[in-house]
């Protein structure tokens, strides 16, 4: 009796095991079987904080950011690989402001975007008259009379700007930009209204820029090594007056030892066509023009800094930048 018994239970003991055997074998075939899904980008996230930043002249910013982003891949070159930014803020003496950004260096392979709309016043811009002879005097400004180098802004601007690899570190960018600023003279003695009487004055302008980019930095956001080299021509109109620029740009980064980079940044410009404002030096808008708070000035220049930073350790980072500047001019 016992025997009869023993049979089928010895039969389902070794069908069991058959199928445990070939069970494991499955799994460690699976185990062992290449991914071949394709992994699929980080999730797009939303961030939202209040700020507080400083003006230009006017004191305080109270403002908010709003951010929908997607993370880039740990080993890409940038942090994001696209980002739509909202800003506004405001301030205590009626300056304020409204931006939205788009950046996509990584949404589409070889393709870089970035898109920018701005509407923003300015209540305490600074103008120190027209041309390069202008003079400064500090005895002008007073308790009574707080404006005589200030005048209000009012801008809207909007930029797209589409960048293609051409090939490894080789890049070609197109730039499209359109401006449309007024100016308004504020209360008591002003140097603007002593220029220009009626009080106001608006400049519209509008250019394209076609540029070339050698770009063989480690990364974008933290550089340590490598060169960027910017080169390009810019065609432009601004008060119904056409001005051309040519530019380059360079920059270098070289990590002599660990936890210290010494960085060196030249830049040339050369402008050309008719004045927009008249009676002024400026070409290309208020902010090419010598007397506007910018300080930039037309004809040609080259501008460079040597940067040094040095990092003490790699918990805490303690930075060091020596940048003496010239300006080259003719």
């Amino acid at each position: 009796m016992t025997r009869t018994y023993a049979l089928p239970v010895a039969v389902f003991c070794a069908i069991a095991s058959s199928l445990s055997a070939q069970t494991a074998d499955d799994s460690t075939a699976a185990a062992v079987q290449p991914d071949t899904t394709e992994t699929p980008g980080a999730r797009w996230r939303t961030s939202y904080f209040p700020y507080l930043t400083g003006g230009a002249n006017d004191g305080p910013v109270i403002a908010a950011r709003i951010r929908y982003w997607q993370p880039a891949p740990y080993e890409a070159r940038y942090t994001t690989a696209a980002a739509l930014t909202g800003d506004a803020g405001i301030t205590f003496r009626g300056s304020r402001y409204v931006t939205a950004e788009f950046r996509a260096p990584g949404l589409w392979k070889d393709w870089r975007l970035t898109a920018l709309a701005s509407a923003d016043r300015q209540a305490r811009y600074g103008y120190f008259g027209l041309g390069n002879a202008t003079t400064f005097d500090r005895d002008l400004g007073s308790d009574t009379e707080p404006f005589p180098y200030r005048v209000r802004r009012t801008r809207y601007r909007g930029v797209a700007e589409v960048t293609r690899v051409v090939r490894g570190p080789f890049m070609v960018a197109f730039q499209a930009s359109l401006e449309q600023v007024r100016f308004t003279s504020l209360p008591g003695l002003s140097t603007f209204a002593t220029d220009f009487p009626s009080g106001e004055l608006e400049q519209d302008d509008g250019s394209g820029r076609l540029a070339l980019i050698y770009d063989t930095r480690d990364n974008e956001y933290n550089t340590h090594q490598g060169l960027l080299l910017e080169a390009g021509t810019q065609v432009g109109e601004a008060a119904g007056h056409s001005y051309t620029r040519q530019y380059a740009i360079l920059r270098g980064y070289l990590t002599v030892r660990e936890g210290t980079m010494v960085a060196l940044r030249l830049a040339g410009s050369g402008m050309g066509g008719r004045r927009s404002t008249p009676g002024s030096a400026c070409r290309g808008g208020n902010t090419r023009c010598r007397s506007w708070v910018a300080n930039t000035r037309t004809g040609r220049s080259t501008p460079a800094d040597m940067p040094a930073r040095a990092c003490c350790s790699r918990t805490s980072r303690s930075t060091t930048t020596s940048s003496p500047s010239a300006i080259l001019a003719p």
